[in-house]
């Protein structure tokens, strides 16, 4: 599963944070968030990151 930008997710209902604490906990194998906004509250120190390799080019 694929996450962007989470904060939108948060910002766009009065519910948003209980949307996407669904999103986040309805991944079977993976997941992966893509953000550019500061991840909300609890997203921010609930891991590690793992970072991507630089793009080619």
């Amino acid at each position: 599963m694929i996450v962007v930008e989470p904060a939108d997710i948060v910002a766009a209902e009065p519910r948003g944070r209980s949307r996407l604490y669904v999103v986040l906990t309805r991944a079977v194998s993976s997941l992966v968030v893509l953000h550019r906004q500061p991840l909300p509250g609890a997203v921010r120190t609930a891991g590690t990151e793992s970072p991507l390799p630089d793009a080619p080019g």
